[in-house]
C-alpha cells in the first residue's frame, strides 16, 4: 500500500492513499482513497473525497460538493455502482447506488426520474417501456 501526500499527484493505476490539492490518473484503474480539491479517474474502485470529484467509472464513493460519474462536467453512460453525498451529483444511465445531494441527476430514463432533490435510489433497471421502444426504434 503506498501513501502520497504532494500538491498534485499524477499516478498510473494507483493503489493506496493519495492526499494532495489535485490527485490525477492517468491510467487504467485506482484503487483507495483519494482526498483533495480535485480527484479525477478513469476508473476507481474506492473513495474520493474533494470539492470536485470526478470519475469515469466508480465502484466505490464520492463526497464532495460536485460529484461526477463520467467524463467532464457532464456524466456519461459509463458505470457508477456505489454512494454519492454531495451539493450536485451526477451519473450516466447504467447506475447502481445511492445518491444524497441537493440535486442528483441523471442521464437516460423518464423525464420525472432525472432530476431528484435530497435523495436517489439509482436500480440500474430500465423501463419496460423503454425496452420496447428501442427494441420498434432501434435506439
Amino acid at each position: 500500500m503506498n501513501i502520497k501526500i504532494n500538491l498534485l499527484n499524477n499516478e498510473k493505476d494507483f493503489s493506496g492513499i493519495e492526499i494532495g490539492i489535485a490527485n490525477l490518473d492517468s491510467g487504467y484503474c485506482s484503487e483507495g482513497i483519494r482526498c483533495g480539491f480535485l480527484n479525477d479517474a478513469k476508473r476507481l474502485k474506492g473513495i474520493q473525497f474533494a470539492t470536485l470529484n470526478i470519475s469515469e467509472i466508480l465502484q466505490g464513493i464520492q463526497i464532495g460538493v460536485f460529484n461526477c460519474v463520467g467524463r467532464g462536467h457532464y456524466p456519461s453512460d459509463e458505470k457508477f455502482r456505489g454512494l454519492q453525498i454531495g451539493l450536485y451529483n451526477a451519473v450516466g444511465e447504467d447506475n447502481k447506488g445511492l445518491q444524497i445531494g441537493a440535486v442528483n441527476y441523471r442521464t437516460g430514463g423518464k423525464w420525472y426520474s432525472r432530476v431528484l432533490p435530497i435523495i436517489a435510489i439509482r436500480t440500474g433497471k430500465k423501463e419496460l417501456s423503454d425496452k420496447i421502444v428501442e427494441e420498434k426504434t432501434g435506439k
